[in-house]
């Protein structure tokens, strides 16, 4: 196994195939309890899809998934050790090196775990606080336990590898940014309320026009009212005539329950996924609604004879949401992807939730070159919190 040079890992940032740790990791004359995580975090890296080897460096600081602070090692681990600790607790081996460099006059403990591992690797009995038959997974820059269909999905993965077939992994991904996180995601709707009455306002003076106004008769009354109206009538066709406040009220309570979603996906094989297109399928459910980018609320524009013109000439997608008998199914084109590359949906899909409640979808995945499409089931656990409306809300229109 080649090691890397400290220069170029002291550089990387945090994710689903790299951490940087203060502390050492407590082993030597430490309790099973403590053991434990040692033990999780190569479990999980092991398991993790990545498209190289994985790195844990032990005796930095971090700040924002980088390197922060040099603090080193006084206590390094031996390989030795280790590795007859992790393979003695394992279903199978896992394949990993454990080796002590030198960073900016620092000693640093390094465990490289090797990308091709025979997955899914998990506790073969308890040990400490670690159950068995747990497998841990790292996504992201964080670790859990994985769940069954990420289990199944490693196994397939793993044999088709054997076989030279094609290997598509699919995860759900932030809409803000690069972080994947599993078939499962929680998304966060608002309700919005009206903010508490302002108090009640302290009786003013009249103003000039109502003090006119009580000096006229009512014939002049009627007439002024009159060309006020004509006055109101003309400005409403400029062209910058604002939509009115029930308008921008109603536009605001709508968008604010909408929640935004890409996808990930990785090509884990040996040679391009050609043509690939994956279809979600999200059952119609009361309250809920999945639109995409164009068919999102759109933030009101007016009355004025300009404002009802749409100038816009809209950018072709790479995703589309379709409504079907029974359900919503998203369309998703991420064309051709290189071995061992990754793909993000650029653009969003949005979906709305009117109560709090569990959604089963799945994916399907077409490619050239797969024998049969590949099937991953999904959840999305949509909620809705309340809030006070703010003015901000009348503004948004992507995120």
């Amino acid at each position: 196994m080649n090691t890397i040079a400290s220069t170029t890992l002291l550089n990387m940032t945090e994710s689903e195939s790299f951490d940087f740790k203060s502390d050492q990791y407590k082993f030597y004359g430490a309790t099973d309890e403590e053991k434990a995580e040692l033990l999780k975090d190569i479990i999980a890296f092991a398991n993790s899809w990545k498209t190289g080897d994985a790195f844990i460096v032990i005796g930095v600081t971090e700040k924002n998934g980088r390197k922060d602070t040099l603090v080193g090692v006084a206590n390094p681990l031996k390989d030795n050790d280790i590795q007859q600790f992790i393979n003695s607790k394992t279903n199978r081996p896992v394949r990993f090196l454990v080796y002590s460099d030198k960073a900016e006059g620092q000693d640093i403990n390094v465990i490289q775990i090797t990308r091709d591992q025979q997955r899914p690797i998990f506790l073969s009995k308890a040990f400490g606080k670690l159950k068995p038959n747990d497998a841990y997974i790292r996504s992201g820059s964080s670790t859990a336990i994985a769940s069954p269909d990420q289990i199944a999905l490693m196994a397939k993965a793993d044999q088709n590898a054997i076989l030279g077939e094609t290997r598509i992994a699919m995860e759900w991904a932030d809409a803000t940014s690069r972080n994947h996180f599993g078939t499962e995601v929680t998304l966060t709707g608002a309700r919005l309320i009206e903010p508490p009455p302002p108090p009640k306002p302290t009786p003013r003076a009249p103003t000039t026009l109502e003090k006119k106004m009580l000096r006229m008769s009512p014939f002049d009354q009627m007439n002024f009212l009159e060309r006020q109206s004509q006055l109101v009538r003309l400005v409403s066709l400029a062209p910058n005539n604002e939509p009115s406040s029930e308008e921008l009220k109603d536009y605001a309570e709508t968008r604010a329950l909408f929640s935004p979603l890409r996808i990930w996906l990785k090509n884990l094989g040996v040679r391009n996924a050609a043509d690939v297109k994956v279809r979600i399928t999200i059952p119609k459910i009361d309250g809920v609604v999945v639109v995409d980018t164009r068919t999102l609320p759109k933030r009101p524009r007016g009355r004025g004879l300009l404002s009802a013109l749409d100038l816009h000439t809209p950018l072709p997608l790479d995703t589309y949401v379709r409504e079907v008998s029974g359900a919503w199914t998203v369309e998703i084109d991420a064309k051709t992807i290189q071995p061992q590359d990754e793909f993000w949906s650029y653009d969003r899909f949005y979906v709305a939730s009117a109560s709090d409640q569990t959604i089963e979808a799945s994916a399907t995945i077409f490619a050239d070159d797969l024998a049969k499409p590949i099937e991953i089931p999904l959840k999305i656990h949509a909620k809705v919190v309340e809030r006070i409306i703010t003015p901000a809300d009348f503004e948004a229109t992507e995120d």
